[in-house]
C-alpha cells in the first residue's frame, strides 16, 4: 500500500498521511496511543470500583468517596480534552 495523502473525512483539517500498516488515515500530532490506552484502562478500573460501590454500598471501601470524585474528574478531563482537541 502506498503512502498516499488525503483529507480526513471527519475534521478536514488538512493533509493526513495514510498509515501503511493499517490502511487508515492517521494523525501524527495526537498523543501516543499507548498513553491514551493506559488512561482508558485506569478509567475502566475506577469505573468498576464506582459501579461496585453503587451496587453493593455496604461493601464499599473507606476510600470510595475519593475514588468517585477522582473518577468523575478524570472523565470530565478526558471528555473536555477530546472535545477541545478535535478543533
Amino acid at each position: 500500500m502506498s503512502a498516499q495523502r488525503g483529507r480526513c473525512r471527519r475534521c478536514c483539517a488538512g493533509p493526513i498521511p495514510l498509515d501503511r500498516r493499517t490502511g487508515h488515515w492517521t494523525r501524527r500530532d495526537r498523543p501516543s496511543s499507548d498513553h491514551a490506552k493506559t488512561f482508558l484502562i485506569i478509567l475502566v478500573l475506577l469505573n468498576a470500583v464506582v459501579l461496585l460501590g453503587q451496587l453493593w454500598p455496604e461493601g464499599a471501601p473507606p476510600f470510595a468517596r475519593i475514588v468517585n470524585i477522582v473518577f468523575l474528574l478524570a472523565v470530565l478531563g478526558y471528555l473536555l480534552r477530546e472535545l477541545l482537541g478535535k478543533r
